[in-house]
């Protein structure tokens, strides 16, 4: 009977070995990724507030992220917040930059007023550098309405433009040449 328990202990081992060899592993999808393919060639990313232009006891909020890529795509999103006015959130469309200063157009995707939502949004940005010392960073107003594309690629200047009273910009890559 003892012979026939450890016969029975080996030949479960023996099975349980064998099964342990011949499972297949789960197959993983792994995505062909290169991430050189289509590299960043600029970004802006930042937050921050300040007071409204014409109502100075009022606080203007913003943040974005928006990245341009090698082959000019471009992708990431902006929202703002003018406390006792509108708001709104854009997804990015257009890009460009010049020395310190940014140009940024996208499609209007929440806004207080919906009937807006869809509709092209712009606004621009200086980055002064880092640190207490820097002169403040300067944001203008998220204006509805003006064409997207044409505003980043003509890089208009904007009537409200306001300096940063909290928080930073930030600009990283290659900028086009002033003229």
């Amino acid at each position: 009977m003892r012979a026939l328990k450890s016969l029975v202990v080996i030949l479960l081992a023996v099975a349980f070995a064998i099964s342990c060899e011949t499972a297949s592993e789960p197959e993983y999808a792994i995505p062909d990724i290169n991430l050189n393919q289509n590299p960043v060639r600029m970004s802006a990313v930042g937050s921050g507030q300040s007071h409204r232009l014409y109502s100075p006891d009022v606080w203007r909020t913003f943040s974005f992220n928006v990245r341009k890529y090698l082959d000019d795509t471009v992708d990431g999103m902006f929202q703002w917040n003018n406390h006792g006015g509108n708001w709104g959130s854009a997804d990015a469309i257009c890009m460009q930059m010049d020395g310190n200063r940014a140009w940024i157009g996208g499609i209007v995707t929440r806004h207080s007023n919906t009937e807006r939502i869809g509709e092209p949004a712009v606004f621009r940005l200086e980055d002064n550098g880092q640190g207490v010392n820097a002169v403040p960073d300067k944001i203008s107003y998220v204006l509805v309405g003006p064409d997207a594309e044409n505003y980043c690629a003509e890089q208009y200047s904007s009537p409200y433009w306001v300096r940063i009273e909290a928080g930073n910009v930030v600009l990283s890559g290659p900028t086009k040449p002033k003229p």
